[in-house]
């Protein structure tokens, strides 16, 4: 799929999305917390507003998530 990475440890799996400057609308979606073997998330350069999500903590392997340029506001939460 377009903007979706995948590894294979067995079992394949989704490990980065990279949608930039996609003209994205909306808060940064809540089920994005589910994907476990998530590792690079790249939302930049869109029209995401509200906060970022302190459910994004619970994905331990995240080493990269990039939302500048958006209008997301208020802190980054503790969990990350």
């Amino acid at each position: 799929w377009y903007g979706v990475s995948c590894g294979n440890d067995g079992e394949p799996f989704v490990d980065g999305i990279s949608l930039p400057r996609n003209r994205l609308r909306g808060k940064v979606p809540l089920e994005v917390s589910a994907i476990n073997g998530l590792n690079r998330l790249d939302f930049s350069e869109n029209i995401l507003t509200g906060d970022i999500p302190s459910e994004l903590g619970s994905l331990r392997g995240l080493t990269s998530m990039m939302l500048q340029q958006n209008n997301i506001v208020g802190t980054i939460p503790t969990s990350l």
